[in-house]
């Protein structure tokens, strides 16, 4: 029985659709969510609810660590904050070529609606931001 397994160590890229910037190296977990909102399809004469796709309700998280640095985090998301037209891109090998098992999962048109900051004494800061809403696409092609 042929199983696979999957080891999380993916690229991160955000930004706009003019150009996007790397930030594998301040992520430290990703969760995408790619779905779409049901429509409610019952009607007379049926003895159960039933529903359809409707707009696509697709959601990226992502826990990055906090860097003041010039290019880093806090540079690079601010810009973004409340701009509806972000985009992220998630390649879940990054040292593999764009491929059927290794795609470029690309959401375009999300928002970033807030950058929260979580501090504690003597701890890392990171900020977990949420790209919300957008269109989502594949890219197999190497």
């Amino acid at each position: 029985m042929a199983t696979s397994t999957y080891l999380s160590n993916c690229r991160v890229q955000v930004g706009n659709p003019t150009g996007n910037i790397d930030i594998t190296d301040q992520c430290s977990g990703a969760t995408v969510t790619i779905g779409y909102d049901p429509l409610v399809t019952d009607a007379f004469g049926k003895n159960y609810h039933s529903n359809t796709s409707g707009l696509q309700a697709n959601e990226v998280q992502l826990d990055l660590y906090a860097s003041f640095v010039a290019s880093e985090t806090y540079a690079t998301l601010k810009s973004l904050v409340g701009v509806g037209t972000c985009q992220v891109i998630i390649t879940p090998d990054p040292d593999a070529a764009v491929s059927a098992t290794n795609p470029a999962m690309t959401f375009s048109n999300t928002m970033l609606a807030a950058l929260p900051l979580v501090t504690a004494v003597g701890a890392l800061g990171t900020y977990s931001v949420t790209f919300l809403a957008g269109s989502y696409a594949e890219d197999i092609t190497p």
